[in-house]
């Protein structure tokens, strides 16, 4: 059982991952309860009424966070996107601007999202933070954290810009990600102290 959120989208989470994986349902029914049946292979979603009328119905990928079919997606929105101008390259042209890096993360969150206005929406939230207050400027070397992150995020690159990771020095990181390498420092045990 789930209600269909304001975004369109019910969800199911992972059984051993816990990840949520998010699949459309028609703008009409934004905000209606409805039951969802899955397998390994499909995900279904009918109404929670006398009718069980089936509204929507997806392939079950292992790797999409978020499935969306271009029809389910309110006219609104598309209106918005068409109205704006917003294209894919229109936001690699931006982030050009920035650094190699921050078109590269640009670049991930746009194939991440295949509902292109909440990838675009992201993608100016992403833009904006490098005129906030306090992070002025850092963007790119925030992005530059995320070089080796297959699927970076918003939250992420705010949490490096909220915790001046972004100014740490480089090799402090490695490139598996953006995984701590141990400084040196003389009250570090090594592996020699545990045997």
């Amino acid at each position: 059982m789930a209600t269909v959120g304001k975004n369109n989208h019910v969800y199911i989470i992972h059984e051993t991952s816990k990840v949520m994986y998010h699949y459309s349902v028609p703008w009409q029914y934004i905000g209606q309860r409805v039951r969802i049946y899955y397998d390994p292979n499909t995900v279904e979603v009918y109404l929670d009424d006398l009718t069980r009328q089936r509204i929507a119905v997806h392939r079950r990928e292992g790797t999409a966070i978020y499935t969306t079919v271009g029809e389910h997606v309110p006219p609104s929105h598309r209106a918005i996107v068409a109205q704006r101008g917003w294209t894919n390259d229109y936001f690699y042209r931006i982030a050009d601007a920035i650094g190699p890096c921050t078109r590269l993360a640009i670049e991930r969150i746009i194939a991440r999202y295949p509902n292109r206005t909440q990838a675009y929406r992201t993608c100016i939230a992403l833009v904006k933070l490098n005129q906030k207050d306090g992070f002025s400027g850092r963007l790119e070397a925030a992005c530059r954290r995320l070089e080796y992150v297959e699927k970076p995020s918003l939250n992420m690159v705010k949490n490096i810009l909220a915790k001046g990771l972004d100014r740490a020095p480089a090799d402090l990181f490695s490139e598996q990600g953006d995984k701590p390498v141990q400084p040196p420092h003389g009250n570090i045990r090594g592996k020699d102290a545990y045997r």
